[in-house]
């Protein structure tokens, strides 16, 4: 139950930062920063906006393996 509400929680993370955190992030990063081109710019908001999934990814992951980690503390029954 641990590792499948680890893997849960990772990819319920990923998908929050996909979809709400990291254009807000990444859209912050690169308007506060001066840059000197353009290429800079868009590596700048790729690097960050990949670096908020994967920072939220394992966010997700610790948050749903601790919680499994209560569920099977719980669990009494025995593996044969």
């Amino acid at each position: 139950m641990r590792i499948f509400l680890g893997m849960l929680g990772a990819m319920l993370g990923a998908l929050a930062a996909f979809y709400f955190i990291g254009p807000f992030v990444a859209s912050y990063v690169t308007s506060v920063t001066d840059f000197q081109s353009p290429d800079q710019a868009g590596e700048a908001h790729a690097f960050t906006f990949a670096g908020s999934i994967l920072f939220m990814l394992v966010i997700g992951w610790a948050i749903g393996w601790f919680i499994g980690r209560r569920i099977d503390r719980y669990d009494d029954v025995e593996s044969i």
